[in-house]
């Protein structure tokens, strides 16, 4: 059953294991990093979100759990969709060479040999709307599997890799839209975090912590995360160029800019047309729907989240998680902008669509970076 209060997703009663006969499909960014700094981020997250949408596509668009993280991701499959994964991750590794100069790796992770090396898997969901929710995940099997992925000495087993990229299929990357705008700050400033329990944290403490959280964000069941005033459509080719990268990845670039050029067009005219006037369906339940089905909060072990508060909120809420800290049961990062990045996974315009978001100019990057050394730190 999915979990209706974010908090909740800290209570281990509301997980159920994942069969051991899964895997695990892993991908991110090598030198991601350097991309933000250099202004990528769009295609940081338009990437990441891509091997999403590649998989999902390869598996028939079948219900897996899975998670979005900024420069990469992680879905879990059944073994019945191990070759189909393999191509589709093969295919993604393939557009982000050819469409951004990105080196995308990616690897497949037995769930079995996890579990052997005494870790677990267990999924739940948050619902967000009715029949609409974001995958949670518990038991550290995600965080071993990219470190395996990530190790010198057993990355071959696990890397998926081909001699001729070139030659990889392509993979299906329909249903990949970025046709927003970054989101502005309605309140002061936009906080990516990421929280860090450790194993001997109370239960009740945590959950207060993300109830404070939660209230300062002003999240409330059923309520939209994103206002309709600050959704506004992208209009100029540049603003689109992220998509069309993707879709059009190993054409010629005139095709990748006619195409950003023509979506940005459909969206100056018709698309502000149903955008002002939402009264034809689908399109009055999408725009409905966009401001709900967004993953601004996720947890896969730790706490993820990209929230939208005052400066007096913020302080506030950074005494509770530097006191956490200091009393050795809490890390955390955290990254500050003026806006966040929505990439949509558009299957249909209905109930089949999800939005990811990250806090723009590093987001949820430079929040693990900042967790890392605080974890570093600890441990010294």
């Amino acid at each position: 059953m999915p979990i209706h209060a974010f908090e909740d997703a800290l209570d281990p009663s509301n997980y159920q294991s994942v069969p051991k006969d899964s895997w695990i499909a892993l991908s991110d960014i090598r030198g991601s990093t350097a991309a933000i700094q250099s202004g990528r981020y769009k295609d940081v997250n338009a990437v990441g979100a891509a091997t999403i949408i590649a998989i999902l596509n390869a598996c028939g668009r079948e219900s897996l759990p899975f998670v979005f993280g900024g420069d990469g991701s992680a879905v879990v499959i059944p073994e019945r969709h191990l070759e189909a994964t393999k191509q589709a991750l093969l295919g993604c590794k393939k557009m982000a060479r050819l469409g951004f100069q990105f080196e995308l790796r990616c690897g497949l992770v037995p769930l079995s040999e996890l579990v052997s090396a005494g870790v677990s898997l267990e999924t739940t969901s948050f619902e967000l709307t009715p029949g609409v929710g974001i995958p949670l995940f518990r038991g550290g099997a995600l965080a071993l599997a990219d470190q395996w992925v990530k190790d010198p000495a057993r990355r071959s087993r696990y890397e998926v890799t081909v001699d001729e990229l070139e030659n990889a299929p392509d993979a299906n990357f329909s249903g990949l839209e970025c046709r927003w705008k970054p989101i502005p700050s309605e309140k002061g400033q936009i906080m990516t975090v990421i929280l860090q329990f450790s194993a001997h944290t109370p239960p009740d403490r945590a959950r207060a912590l993300i109830q404070a959280l939660g209230r300062a964000a002003g999240w409330r069941k059923g309520k939209p995360t994103i206002k309709r005033s600050q959704l506004q459509l992208a209009v100029r080719p540049s603003q689109l160029n992220a998509e069309s990268q993707v879709l059009t990845a190993g054409l010629p670039r005139l095709l990748t800019r006619m195409r950003a050029t023509l979506f940005a067009g459909l969206s100056l005219l018709a698309g502000r047309l149903l955008y002002a006037f939402p009264v034809i369906r689908p399109w009055k339940t999408y725009f409905e729907g966009v401001r709900i089905q967004v993953d601004d909060r996720k947890y896969d072990d730790v706490v993820r989240a990209v929230i939208d508060l005052s400066e007096k909120d913020w302080l506030a809420l950074e005494q509770l998680l530097t006191q956490a800290q200091s009393e050795g049961w809490l890390q955390y990062g955290a990254h500050r902008s003026k806006e966040m990045l929505m990439t949509c996974m558009v299957f249909d315009r209905e109930q089949g669509h999800l939005h990811f978001i990250d806090g723009a100019d590093g987001g949820y990057d430079l929040a693990a970076k900042q967790l890392k050394a605080a974890l570093a730190t600890s441990e010294t």
